[in-house]
């Protein structure tokens, strides 16, 4: 399990999803996952508008992008669900759009803070 945290303008999300190539896109106004190749597909993953508790069970793998997750800041909810995910070996890789703010020092070890050039 890979957690990225990335400060990136949510009008460059369209070119992060480019430079992945192939991934899986959330955003809170829907709750099923999107594939985006290229375009934006509908899967029928559904995440019920908590992906973090839905994702780890679900046979994707990959990049996941998750847009919108952390407008209200870092819950301790959400630290423990990276903390969890991380243990439980998925081989997900969850890009985590960071819109301001610093991360808890709990997470710190769990993921990895990037910015979008």
């Amino acid at each position: 399990m890979k957690t990225t945290l990335y400060r990136i303008p949510s009008s460059e999300i369209p070119l992060l999803l480019q430079s992945l190539g192939t991934a899986h896109y959330w955003r809170p106004s829907s709750s099923f996952l999107q594939r985006w190749d290229g375009q934006f597909n509908q899967t029928d993953f559904s995440t019920d508008n908590e992906p973090l508790s839905t994702l780890p069970s679900l046979p994707i793998t990959g990049p996941i992008v998750l847009n919108g997750i952390l407008d209200t800041g870092v819950s301790a909810r959400t630290v423990h669900q990276i903390i969890d995910a991380h243990f439980q070996g998925i081989d997900q890789h969850w890009i985590i759009v960071l819109p301001r703010g610093d991360i808890p020092p709990d997470l710190a070890p769990f993921v990895t803070v990037s910015t979008w050039p």
